[in-house]
């Protein structure tokens, strides 16, 4: 199977808001510019549906550009990092997931010492010390 990974870019700033990958970019495209009509969520969440409305409701439509034509699924991530690294404001849910190893693991610390903090001031605990037990 192909992929065609494709942008959407607003004509009004000419600025990318969001990568995704289709079999089928014409239909696609269509498909952004429907789901923006409806009411309720979507498979591209609301902010990415919210700015395609916005953008009708200017008297414009969103460009589509393909970026690659390529059998490997996984080249979408490859072009949001690229995208994120080069500044762009993405809408894409999935951008929050598409983080760098180290990212991660800083995060993981970030997470774990609050963790930490929060049990200390709950418990009085601190590892390798005693506590002491208030007097009766």
């Amino acid at each position: 199977m192909i992929f065609h990974i494709y942008s959407l870019t607003d004509p009004r700033s000419m600025q990318v808001f969001y990568v995704g990958q289709t079999t089928n970019p014409k239909d696609r495209l269509s498909t952004h510019i429907a789901v923006s009509k409806l009411p309720g969520k979507d498979g591209d969440g609301r902010a990415v549906k919210a700015r395609v409305r916005e953008i009708i409701q200017a008297g414009f439509r969103p460009t589509m550009s393909i970026l690659e034509t390529t059998p490997d699924k996984a080249q979408e991530k490859h072009w949001i990092q690229h995208c994120l690294f080069l500044g762009l404001p993405l809408l894409n849910k999935a951008h929050a997931l598409n983080r760098t190893r180290e990212e991660l693991n800083a995060m993981q610390r970030v997470c774990a010492a609050r963790h930490r903090a929060k049990r200390k001031a709950e418990t009085g605990y601190t590892k390798g010390k005693t506590r002491t037990k208030a007097p009766i």
